[in-house]
């Protein structure tokens, strides 16, 4: 395309489908630069004299613009037309599919699918895809590699490549689906014509619902790394089957594996615990008074089972007139240092007796 002026013709050249065939078929037919010029302005030359007087282009001026851009295509396509010569596809091209933008080049190809006298495949040209703001999806919006998508940002393969199979597509109501029920099901007739929007909340979403589908050992498997460079070592065999018991209830919160490893950092904490603020203001005044009896209920367990622990804890909720939210607020920040976690009898549970009573004690030693 010809740079400053010729983008005017271009544009108007374009805009008739017609004569765009022919402006690119004349190279593969072998036309003269300057004959195919003066067809150019005399085929169109109402459109182009139109167009050029708003943009105080001359006749002369747009004519040698054609001239030009034209002969660069000539070249172009001579040497393009030299390699194909040598060139026998393998394999038969039925469907082409492209980007809105990508329409003009449609032409071009005709013009050397036409000259190496191959079968014309079925074009389609989809929209774009626009950010959350409604704006084209650019470096702007932060471009990504597709791995950062799955290591930094901890999106499951399949959530994201189910994610983006709805953009701009669907069958009927279904939005979850696999990628073979993706393949059975496409058909290009069902592609949107409106550009659609890249929304990561919706992609957490459908994130968050391939997680709680996902393997336990596999999740484990993705998170580990992620937990050792938290924690700054290693994690070993026997924590690691701790984490895999774990997933069955830190799975079902996460919105990623970034928040699943998040949530499972309580398992890996060093006595005693770092509180943040919010466990802190839950470990004040009477709480820990309520603390202590849940301890001396959980200490006298005959066994450490999940009816013998929910036993004990609302046996403390009863005589102190609590609901067992109450409760469980001060045990959850005693216990992972944290205001949110798996159920509290979950906690008991993977933390087993010993490390749970010392965490217990350990929020109890700082009383006043």
């Amino acid at each position: 395309m010809a740079e400053g002026d010729g983008v005017g013709i271009t544009a108007v050249l374009a805009a008739d489908a017609d004569l765009q065939l022919r402006v690119h078929l004349a190279p593969a037919l072998g036309a003269d630069a300057d004959e195919f010029a003066d067809a150019v302005a005399v085929d169109r030359h109402e459109r182009v004299d139109g167009e050029n007087a708003a943009r105080g282009i001359g006749r002369e001026k747009a004519r040698s613009v054609v001239a030009a851009d034209t002969e660069r295509g000539l070249r172009q396509a001579r040497r393009l037309l030299a390699e194909l010569q040598e060139f026998q596809p393998s394999w038969q091209l039925t469907d082409l599919t492209g980007l809105f933008r990508s329409l003009n080049n449609a032409f071009r190809q005709l013009c050397i699918i036409r000259a190496m006298e191959w079968e014309i495949p079925a074009y389609a040209h989809v929209p774009l895809i626009h950010g959350a703001d409604g704006a084209k999806l650019s470096k702007r919006h932060g471009a990504l590699g597709v791995e950062a998508y799955r290591d930094e940002m901890g999106y499951l393969p399949e959530a994201l490549n189910n994610y983006l199979a709805r953009l701009g597509w669907g069958h009927g109501d279904a939005e979850v689906f696999s990628r073979e029920q993706a393949v059975e099901w496409f058909d290009v007739k069902d592609v949107g014509r409106a550009a659609a929007r890249f929304d990561f909340k919706k992609l957490e979403n459908f994130n968050g619902q391939y997680l709680r589908e996902a393997d336990d050992a596999r999740l484990a498997a993705i998170v580990v790394p992620i937990i050792t460079a938290r924690i700054g070592r290693d994690v070993s065999q026997a924590e690691q089957a701790i984490l895999v018991r774990a997933m069955p209830s830190l799975k079902m919160r996460a919105k990623s594996t970034m928040a699943l490893a998040e949530g499972a950092l309580f398992l890996f904490d060093s006595r005693p615990l770092s509180l943040d603020e919010g466990a802190k203001a839950l470990l004040e005044g009477d709480a820990l008074d309520l603390l202590a009896k849940v301890k001396q209920a959980l200490d006298g367990c005959p066994d450490w089972s999940e009816a013998a622990l929910e036993n004990a804890v609302k046996a403390v909720a009863e005589d102190a007139g609590l609901g067992l939210g109450k409760v469980a607020q001060p045990m959850r920040a005693a216990l992972t240092g944290r205001t949110t976690s798996p159920g509290i009898y979950d906690v008991l549970l993977l933390l087993d007796r010993e490390e749970s009573l010392a965490r217990l004690g350990d929020a109890l030693a700082h009383r006043g």
